[in-house]
């Protein structure tokens, strides 16, 4: 009877990654890598400078469970979370543009000026002194 040789010694050392086990096809075909979902968190940073406030930090936390989400393997709730994120932002920018204009619209336009006018009273005082205290008016 024929006997076959004994394996090599380091055969069982090999990990299955290294070529030598042909570990990398298998790996491969088992393991496909997902790209990352976008979790726009330059769009929510950048919500952030515009004066609505609640409303971007919403965004900005939705943006930052994106990427915990991903990172715990969790790619459909990163991928629903960065749409959230995205929607929220551009409502944050859209509404801060809104109060930026509708301030300086407001400000510039004279429906309310920034000094109130002061009307000076006259005295109750007697005599001629009365006549020296009077308004501007």
């Amino acid at each position: 009877s024929s006997l076959s040789p004994p394996p090599p010694p380091f055969s069982s050392l090999l990990s299955r990654d290294s070529p030598e086990a042909g570990g990398e096809e298998e790996d491969e075909e088992e393991e496909e890598e997902v790209p990352r979902p976008k979790n726009y968190l330059f769009l929510t940073i950048f919500s952030c400078f515009c004066p609505a406030y609640p409303i971007n930090i919403v965004a900005f936390v939705f943006s930052v469970m994106a990427l915990n989400s991903y990172n715990q393997g969790d790619v459909e709730g990163s991928r629903r979370l960065g749409q959230n994120a995205k929607w929220v932002a551009i409502a944050a920018i859209v509404i801060g543009l809104l109060l930026i204009a509708t301030y300086c619209v407001v400000h510039f336009s004279g429906w309310v000026s920034p000094k109130p006018r002061h009307r000076e009273v006259k005295p109750l005082a007697r005599g001629h002194a009365a006549s020296t205290w009077q308004s501007r008016d």
